[in-house]
């Protein structure tokens, strides 16, 4: 009897279980996920683009500005949902593109431009938009930080008011990493300028999104994981979380990802000197999907009062 007993508990357990990952799944209903961007979304897009020139491989993985998959990618795969994508490498927040005129296939165009280019046709209004733009406005400390700030907050904030317009319901923002996390700026010296740039401008994106009535667009902490992920490294598979896998301008130099084997891509934050590699992308993804789907209060009672009467029973045994 008391064998009998402990598989009960046990199986009431397992459907705990069961029941919270069927609720999670389908908790949000989110078939759809369309994109806006530069290189930390660009799925292929440049690539396209140029004819097959940029990014190039084994640098760079099928046109991806990292060694594997971008987050959005292994979002949808995650949650079984389609996936539109609209981000460009190089992509600043207006109309600019920081390759327009390097490359074959320019201008490349900015945010603004995908999102017109979105607009112009249809417009789902049942999927989830995600915009992820803004590091490419700061390729350089600028001069007057106030209003560089100020023009890329305007930009985003006037794309959120663009899609809403045409019908985007649902409208999900990825601020700025911290700049000052990356090889580049700790190389140069600039990790504090490089982090107090992002603070201001993640501040006063989520400043003017209030003020222009948009409280519904859940902004999602790129920062925050950052710091997270280097605070503790080891809490997500990471060894090193300053340096670069490879040098973008000569990625067969000794120390480079790709020329040595004894090095593991997988355990470092970095893959170039700016852009994460495919396991903090991974991280990005699930911290994005946790945060996009919730389990509702209701779920957790339910699985609560099973979990209780199974101790319940523990007892009687």
């Amino acid at each position: 009897m008391k064998s009998l007993r402990v598989n009960s508990i046990r199986g009431l357990g397992s459907l705990a279980i069961l029941l919270l990952w069927s609720v999670a799944s389908q908790a949000g209903g989110i078939s759809h996920i369309v994109v806006f961007g530069d290189s930390l979304s660009d799925n292929g897009n440049m690539l396209a683009q140029t004819g097959g020139l940029f990014p190039t491989t084994p640098i760079y993985w099928n046109g991806r500005m990292t060694n594997g998959m971008v987050w959005n990618e292994t979002l949808a795969i995650d949650i079984g949902a389609a996936l539109t994508n609209f981000a460009v490498v190089g992509a600043q927040t207006g109309t600019s593109n920081a390759w327009d005129g390097q490359l074959p296939g320019s201008p490349f165009g900015g945010l603004q431009n995908q999102i017109a280019a979105y607009t112009s046709g249809t417009v789902d209004p049942t999927a989830v938009h995600f915009i992820a733009a803004g590091s490419n406005n700061f390729l350089s400390i600028p001069s007057d930080p106030a209003a560089a700030i100020t023009q890329g907050v305007t930009d985003i904030t006037t794309a959120v008011a663009t899609l809403k317009a045409n019908g985007a319901a649902h409208v999900r923002i990825i601020n700025l990493p911290d700049l000052g996390l990356t090889p580049r700026l700790i190389s140069a010296g600039l990790t504090t300028a490089g982090t107090g740039l992002s603070n201001a401008f993640n501040d006063a994106l989520a400043g003017s999104l209030a003020s222009a009535g948009f409280g519904d667009v859940a902004i999602f902490d790129t920062a925050a994981v950052m710091r997270e992920i280097v605070a503790n490294p080891a809490g997500f598979g990471l060894t090193n979380v300053t340096d670069a896998c490879i040098d973008p301008f000569d990625p067969a130099a000794p120390g480079s990802c790709i020329t040595d084997w004894t090095l593991d891509a997988d355990e470092f934050m970095f893959w170039d000197d700016v852009h994460p590699t495919r396991a903090v992308h991974g991280v990005l993804a699930d911290e994005i999907r946790a945060s996009l789907i919730p389990i509702p209060a209701s779920a957790w009672l339910f699985v609560s009062a099973l979990l209780l009467l199974g101790r319940v029973r523990q007892r009687a045994a």
